[in-house]
């Protein structure tokens, strides 16, 4: 009956409203079923910024940078090869409030 098939709505609604924390998204009005509004999804928040040692790590991680900082073979240290490209091309786009002298 349209009863019962209401009933299972309500008791599906309910149990998946508790499933989510919140209140029900379903109530019973004089025998008929009537759906509460769906609230609005919220904006993600934004991400923080790259720590010093992060952007240090993505900067020797580009193959295309490999001619100016690299790795040393050990990989526990890192060396700056050609410094006029890096104040020029690195230094502005990846660490724009650095100064050469915090890398050496």
């Amino acid at each position: 009956t349209m009863s019962d098939h209401n009933t299972s709505i309500l008791t599906a609604a309910t149990a998946l409203a508790s499933l989510v924390d919140q209140a029900p998204l379903c109530s019973k009005e004089m025998g008929s079923v009537s759906v509460a509004p769906v609230p609005a999804m919220k904006t993600p928040k934004k991400q923080k910024p790259l720590t010093f040692p992060q952007k240090l790590m993505q900067v020797l991680s580009i193959k295309e940078y490999s001619d100016i900082i690299v790795w040393l073979p050990r990989g526990t240290a890192f060396a700056i090869i050609s410094p006029k490209e890096f104040v020029s091309q690195i230094l502005p786009k990846y660490f724009k409030k650095a100064k050469y002298s915090s890398f050496t």
